[in-house]
């Protein structure tokens, strides 16, 4: 029993059991005990044949179109767009595949810039074949110098980071362990499901230019990215990109990131960076931005940092509102000056307190955007504001 390599052995009831070499002394024991069950399980219950998986992963992943809307991601890069299956197809992949064991954990949080970045690991073991993948997936956490000086994300902006770059680790491990040709078939049907037909392509296109404004996303945004001019301009090759993007946001990325050029291009539209974008306090040296357009004064670090609690603790008063005296109902209002991710709520939940039609909520959270992004609010909070302006629009009409 103390060989270091496989053989077999005789159980008590008679029948031959494997025996598996230890792993290394850095494991624990009851680690090692359950990797190895999994593998004797494994062995015990191989998979069934690989065209009865590839059916099966067919099935699940067009079991109707929202399924298959989120089997499929679209990121830009310059002027190309990278589609891809995602995490959810993964996850359709691994269940129908079997005897898979797959394990993502971060392996470093580098918070020095000018690279500052985190690195997650993910490993899918294919517990019945001994073969295994150790993908690595780096994660920048540093804003965009376009926005200001570059500067290290806030915390609650490196855990979504974190958890986005563990989807994306997990992913790329299960479709690197299990076979392409396993999948493949899955994928592609994928695809045509959400191409669709020209029968229902008017109303499902328009379905999705309305779902991306109320994620914050221009419709003029998104006929950039896609490089048409309207709506009707957008056909059934484009339809599986279009999907792929909102699954894209959905599962983590930036705006800015899934639209690419078309948000670098866009221009100024009337937004003013707010202060201390995607970060609570501003580095030593950096002076503060105000949002009213007029040359600040700043405060060193140091200062900064003494005052944030006070700050923290003060409501935000509202910018100049319309002539009817309501601050809080203007769409175009930006947050006043010393605006942070502790008191935006407050300030965005007074004014959908007091807008004045539904129209106007909607075109309020558009503008908002970029002013939620330039602060780095968590995702908690936007789903929390998201509910409150759902809330509003009913509450006013459309």
């Amino acid at each position: 029993m103390n060989d270091q390599t496989n053989g077999e052995y005789e159980q008590m009831d008679g029948t031959t059991g494997e025996l598996l070499a230890p792993l290394p002394r850095g494991v624990s024991l009851a680690i090692s005990s359950e990797i190895n069950q999994a593998v004797a399980t494994a062995k015990q219950y191989p998979r069934r044949r690989d065209k009865e998986i590839s059916d099966e992963i067919v099935g699940r992943a067009t079991l109707d179109e929202g399924m298959a809307a989120e089997c499929q991601y679209t990121l830009r890069r310059g002027d190309k767009p990278i589609t891809g299956p995602s995490i959810r197809f993964a996850e359709i992949v691994r269940a129908a595949y079997g005897n898979i064991r797959v394990q993502a954990r971060i392996v470093e949080v580098d918070r020095e810039p000018p690279a500052a970045a985190i690195v997650v690991e993910a490993v899918a073991t294919d517990l019945q074949m001994n073969n295994a993948e150790i993908i690595p997936v780096r994660r920048s956490i540093m804003s965009s110098p376009k926005k200001g000086p570059a500067r290290v994300y806030s915390v609650d902006m490196i855990n979504t980071t974190v958890n986005a770059a563990t989807s994306i680790a997990r992913r790329n491990a299960i479709l690197a362990v299990v076979p392409k040709a396993v999948w493949l078939a899955g994928y592609q049907r994928v695809i045509k499901v959400l191409q669709g037909d020209a029968t229902t392509l008017g109303r499902r296109r328009a379905e999705l230019v309305e779902a991306f404004g109320r994620l914050g996303v221009e419709a003029a945004e998104l006929y950039a990215a896609l490089g048409v001019k309207s709506v009707e301009d957008i056909s059934l090759d484009m339809m599986p990109a279009l999907i792929g993007m909102g699954t894209a946001i959905k599962e983590g990325e930036s705006i800015d990131s899934v639209l690419g050029r078309a948000v670098e291009a866009r221009g100024d539209r009337g937004f003013t960076p707010a202060a201390s974008p995607l970060k609570d306090e501003p580095p030593a040296g950096d002076k503060a931005k105000p949002t009213d357009g007029t040359a600040g004064q700043g405060e060193p670090a140091g200062e900064a940092r003494a005052d944030t609690a006070a700050e923290k603790k003060t409501e935000p008063t509202a910018s100049a509102g319309p002539a009817n005296g309501n601050a809080f109902s203007d769409p175009t209002a930006l947050p006043p000056q010393g605006v942070n991710p502790a008191n935006y709520g407050t300030w965005a939940e007074k004014w959908l307190a007091g807008a004045g039609s539904g129209a106007s909520v909607t075109d309020w959270w558009k503008r908002q955007r970029k002013v939620r992004v330039d602060l780095g609010l968590s995702r908690a909070l936007i789903a929390e504001l998201e509910t409150k302006r759902d809330a509003a629009i009913a509450r006013l009409g459309a």
